[in-house]
């Protein structure tokens, strides 16, 4: 199939800048609200690869896959808002018609990924809290460290296939009576790969997260998945012969092992409660914001041309509200990340204060 065709009845449609007129509003709030999204996501990344942010546990490399692109995202996002405030689409030259599927690729990409990254965190998540630690084997876990690197690679891998396939779902034509500009049209027969792409990309994702947050909600609301085994059997309360002089000291020793292993026990349920209600508020967060492009796609056929492009594109401002919504969990929900924040902040501030005290004692 040919990405591109030469016609001599290419017509100068209006319909760009109808829309333009309808969505002002709405490329303001995107150019406006995304750089910020860019900045918090960067300060979430700077965070999370910081040498002790290994504290933060084994969703750490996942969260800081998920960040990188979620910054992918919304740099291609204020992209688009660039091409449209600086009239370069409306141009249509070969430049601005490259950028438009480039950036059309990458952000089909990125939004694949992310995805695919929240539904993998919202699986092991769920994995871990339906079974716990003592009962299952790390060699027999299905989302342990190197299964879940694999399941992200694959996925990243299968996202960025299906985004280099839609090139071919956009149509270059050149026309010839319009001294040779371009424009991209919408391919025909090619319904099934659109279909198969959004399958992948938006119904099983918010399927499988809907389903672990149902699960991780009732895990929590019960709190017995989570709650470690006391009984005698467990914590080795079997009787020892011992001497009567050393019955003073062995009673001693047990009572401190044991007070030592139910705090141990205690913090570790703590951590295993703050990392599920982190996953469980992101997974609902990302459902309700991802629902109604989920609906708006399957509900296509019944709007109009012209409303969808404007609906998709008021769309795209929940997926930077989810973006910045991420960052905000991070610092309420993690413990950790707000530690690092601070030790950042501090080691900041710290830099910047030598140079402000020899200033002042210039000027002295």
């Amino acid at each position: 199939m040919r990405l591109y065709t030469f016609s001599n009845e290419c017509n100068i449609s209006n319909t760009s800048v109808e829309l333009s007129a309808e969505t002002r509003g709405t490329y303001i709030f995107l150019a406006t609200t995304s750089p910020i999204a860019v900045l918090m996501n960067m300060f979430a990344l700077i965070v999370l690869t910081r040498r002790r942010a290994i504290r933060l546990g084994s969703m750490r490399v996942n969260l800081i896959t998920l960040t990188v692109f979620e910054i992918l995202l919304n740099l291609n996002i204020l992209g688009v808002m660039f091409s449209k405030f600086s009239g370069l689409s409306e141009k249509r030259t070969t430049l601005a018609v490259v950028l438009d599927v480039i950036m059309f690729c990458l952000l089909s990409w990125a939004l694949f990924a992310r995805n695919w990254i929240i539904t993998l965190i919202a699986l092991a998540r769920c994995v871990a809290i339906t079974r716990p630690m003592r009962t299952r084997l790390m060699s027999t876990h299905l989302f342990r460290p190197k299964s879940l690197a694999f399941c992200t690679i694959t996925c990243l891998i299968v996202g960025f296939t299906f985004s280099a396939l839609r090139m071919f779902e956009l149509h270059i034509v050149v026309c010839d009576n319009l001294d040779q500009r371009l424009q991209l049209l919408p391919s025909g027969g090619l319904q099934g790969l659109v279909d198969t792409h959004f399958f992948f990309q938006s119904a099983i994702p918010i399927t499988i997260v809907f389903i672990t947050t149902l699960i991780m909600l009732i895990a929590l609301y019960r709190a017995r998945t989570l709650v470690l085994d006391d009984s005698p059997k467990e914590r080795g309360d079997s009787r020892i012969s011992v001497t009567a002089n050393r019955l003073r000291y062995t009673s001693g020793a047990r009572q401190t092992h044991l007070c030592a292993e139910k705090q141990m026990n205690y913090r570790r349920t703590q951590n295993q409660l703050r990392a599920t209600r982190m996953i469980t508020l992101l997974a609902a967060i990302f459902i309700i914001l991802e629902a109604p492009i989920f609906f708006c796609v399957i509900l296509k056929k019944y709007f109009d041309p012209v409303f969808f492009n404007f609906v998709t594109t008021a769309l795209k401002a929940l997926v930077v509200m989810d973006s910045c919504a991420n960052v905000i969990i991070y610092l309420f929900m993690s413990k950790r990340f707000r530690q690092e924040s601070a030790r950042l902040w501090h080691k900041l501030t710290i830099r910047n204060r030598p140079f402000s005290v020899t200033q002042t004692e210039v000027v002295m």
